[in-house]
């Protein structure tokens, strides 16, 4: 855990601390809570707010925020200009705003948390190659066009397969709002519009709905995954064989790190070394599990 530099809570009344992620029901981000509650839990009042991948969802709950008498802000940000105008409150108040997991470098922010969207794209592409030797048709299921890290992962995985696997093709690329009724909806047209598909790649959720539509398929086909995070799901359908393989993110130490970030800074102006904190990432294989 990292150090706490906190406030004392026994000398006054806790300062408020805002938790806004762009995203509801993803265990994902029921760990990072934990992470920021592990470390700001004990000397914050600590305002968590969860929603669906909507513009106009964030809108209203940034809205909410900005008059709740915040020392800090922890946010998810979806990239969208209404999301930018809506933190111009945070700033006329001096509210600190730290980005976690998926960044917005247009924002004044005081830190972006998470791992490097970029690589992690083309470290997918390393593993999907290794796994389909180089050769696949391949669908993108991301979760929004509107999230910077979403949209890293999937050019970092392009300019991989373009530098390296010529014959890996990109047939689509889909948006399911990290949705797995969605997902597995969008799954089963993937595969009746693709006949030859023979590659999935996830950058984000929904990752039980499209795996319980390749499990559930009529005719097996032998179709390569590779996909994000260490959920109970992951961990089911790599045993299973579905899931080839996993990159990692430890989203508990991201939301640690959030919360010591912000929380320096409120408590003597401490601003990290760099306004880009990166986390390396780990990969999870069958044998693993």
């Amino acid at each position: 855990m990292a150090e706490k530099k906190t406030q004392d809570a026994s000398r006054g009344k806790k300062k408020k601390l805002g938790v806004l992620f762009a995203n509801k029901d993803n265990p994902f981000y029921t760990t990072m809570r934990e992470g920021i509650a592990d470390y700001a839990s004990d000397s914050y009042e600590v305002i968590y707010e969860q929603t669906p991948f909507s513009v106009e969802a964030q809108c209203q709950k940034l809205s909410e925020l900005s008059k709740a008498g915040l020392s800090g802000l922890i946010l998810t940000p979806i990239d969208n200009p209404e999301i930018l105008e809506h933190l111009l409150p945070f700033y006329e108040k001096n509210i600190p705003i730290v980005t976690i997991n998926t960044d917005l470098p247009k924002a004044n922010r005081l830190a972006f948390v998470g791992c490097d969207g970029y690589k992690n794209g083309r470290a997918s592409g390393e593993l999907l190659s290794m796994v389909t030797g180089g050769k696949a048709e391949i669908a993108i299921i991301t979760g929004s066009r509107e999230v910077v890290s979403h949209e890293q992962r999937i050019r970092g995985f392009k300019d991989y397969l373009r530098e390296n696997s010529p014959k890996m093709v990109i047939e689509d690329i889909i948006e399911c709002k990290n949705d797995d009724y969605t997902a597995y909806d969008l799954t089963n047209r993937l595969l009746l519009a693709h006949p030859t598909l023979s590659a999935l790649y996830f950058t984000a959720g929904g990752v039980e709905g499209a795996c319980k539509a390749l499990d559930q398929m009529t005719v097996p086909r032998d179709i390569s995954v590779v996909s994000f995070d260490i959920m109970e799901t992951t961990k089911k359908y790599l045993k299973k064989g579905i899931i080839s393989a996993a990159l990692i993110q430890n989203p508990h130490a991201q939301g640690e790190k959030a919360a010591e970030v912000i929380d320096r800074f409120i408590t003597d102006g401490t601003r990290p070394d760099t306004t880009e904190i990166y986390f390396p990432i780990s990969v999870l294989l069958k044998e693993m599990v």
